[in-house]
Formats: C-alpha cells, sequence, structure tokens
C-alpha cells in the first residue's frame, strides 16, 4: 500500500472544507464528542 499525501495508509481519508478529519474512527469520535456538528455545520 502506497503512503497517502497527508501521510495515512489506510482509506477513505475524510476532510470538511479542506480540513483533514481522519479515517472512520476519528469521525466516530468527534461525533461521540458532539465536535462533528460544529464541522459541517449543524
Amino acid at each position: 500500500m502506497s503512503l497517502r499525501a497527508n501521510g495515512r495508509r489506510t482509506v477513505p481519508q475524510i476532510f470538511i472544507d479542506d480540513k483533514h478529519i481522519g479515517g472512520c474512527d476519528d469521525t466516530h469520535a468527534l461525533d461521540a464528542n458532539g465536535e462533528l456538528d460544529k464541522l459541517i455545520g449543524l
């Protein structure tokens, strides 16, 4: 597996408004902390 430009090896990598969020686990963690809604404007 090749190294991606952002240094991560897994896909998908999630970006919101050009901000790198991370992968699935990172997105779930943001949601659990209530931070994901802020990032997507809810």
